[in-house]
């Protein structure tokens, strides 16, 4: 009895093995991406541009050795209330909607990872190269707070970057859930900020609670000094402890960050989603 040819006892076309899900992997390839513009001279240039100007407001907040009583006021109100929260929201949506782009989309489509598991992990390796970021900036604060003799500026450091992390998290939710609705996230930010934040925030009712930088505020409390402009100002920030404060700030995330996986894993792309929205 004669052999079968080699051609008819394979098959000339093998199947190719499925890549076997694997949540520790996925999670590294998408910090990998997340830390790329790192290696690029032109996000250290961007950053130390932006960097000089924190250190120019800042000499100007503490221009004399005598004159440092207004600086960690000053740091928990314009940059942890301020520039955090603004640059947290632009950064997070703005890295949601290259994911949204035609190549990118169909990048991530043929990974075997889950839709609201990529969410979250892509938001955690975002969180951390942000935080990267952020922790240089308060090297350059510690730096002039020492240089300039500012007196406790060691013992309100914890309650300042505790106010740094909870916004970062908080309002980097809001940009990848604003991210994800729109490609015009800049502008819902806007409306958010001047109707909520602001109108609504500096309103001495119940109502400011809906402000989220107000319950980070009330966190900061014990350092914001004579900055809180006024009893009913100071009044408006003790709502809630700084237990509760957290507690929410980390729901409020938590609800915006599942409402952006959860849009993610109903929308249908075809190539041109980051255009049509």
């Amino acid at each position: 009895m004669s052999r079968p040819p080699a051609s008819a006892a394979r098959p000339a076309f093998a199947p190719v093995p499925r890549v076997t899900p694997h949540a520790g992997h996925a999670l590294g390839g998408i910090w990998r991406l997340a830390i790329r513009p790192f290696y690029t001279p032109l996000h250290w240039l961007t950053l130390g541009g932006m960097l000089a100007l924190l250190v120019l407001f800042s000499f100007a907040m503490a221009p004399s050795r005598g004159g440092t009583e207004s600086f960690i006021p000053w740091v928990a109100r314009f940059y942890v209330g301020f520039l955090v929260p603004l640059l947290a929201f632009i950064s997070a949506g703005g890295a949601i909607r290259d994911d949204l782009q035609p190549g990118a989309i169909d990048y991530l489509f043929t990974r075997p990872i889950r839709r609201p598991l990529f969410i979250a992990f892509r938001f955690l390796a975002h969180l951390g190269a942000a935080q990267i970021n952020f922790t240089v900036a308060w090297a350059v604060l510690a730096g002039v707070a020492v240089y300039r003799g500012v007196a406790g500026f060691g013992d309100a450091l914890p309650l300042l970057l505790l106010g740094q992390v909870l916004t970062l998290i908080t309002f980097s939710a809001f940009g990848f859930f604003a991210g994800m609705l729109t490609s015009r996230y800049v502008i819902v930010g806007l409306v958010y900020g001047g109707v909520v934040e602001v109108a609504l925030g500096s309103v001495p009712t119940a109502l400011n609670r809906l402000a989220m930088n107000r319950h980070v505020l009330s966190i900061m409390q014990p350092v914001l000094g004579d900055a809180s402009t006024g009893p009913s100002a100071a009044a408006s920030l003790t709502f809630f402890s700084a237990p509760v404060a957290t507690g929410i700030l980390l729901l409020v995330a938590s609800t915006l960050l599942g409402l952006t996986a959860l849009l993610f894993n109903l929308r249908e792309f075809n190539g041109n989603a980051a255009r049509d929205t």
